[in-house]
């Protein structure tokens, strides 16, 4: 969860040159006066930081594609945990116990 002064899960601007350094702070600027919030997760805008660009490091290999290889597996927790809850017996065909 974000928070003032935390990187971890921060909102954050690296702009790699004095027009995009420029840019960004007058977005900010605009979005700290109109009292903008972020419509994923509600962090205002006032909560952004711009800082410079450094070196770029990639992250380790599993958290590559991470949405594309757990999008399955959690849609089917989502569909077994449907059907514990019974949210699916009126869609699901009734079996016949006999």
């Amino acid at each position: 969860e974000p928070r003032y002064g935390s990187r971890q899960y921060g909102s954050m601007i690296f702009p790699s040159d004095e027009d995009q350094a420029r840019e960004a702070a007058e977005w900010l600027q605009r979005g700290t006066t109109e009292g903008r919030v972020r419509e994923k997760d509600g962090v205002p805008a006032e909560m952004t930081t711009i800082e410079p660009a450094s070196t770029f490091y990639a992250a380790e290999g599993y958290h590559q594609k991470y949405w594309e290889k757990w999008r399955v597996r959690l849609g089917v927790g989502a569909a077994l945990y449907a059907v514990a809850l019974g949210a699916l017996g009126p869609v699901l065909p009734a079996s016949d116990p006999g």
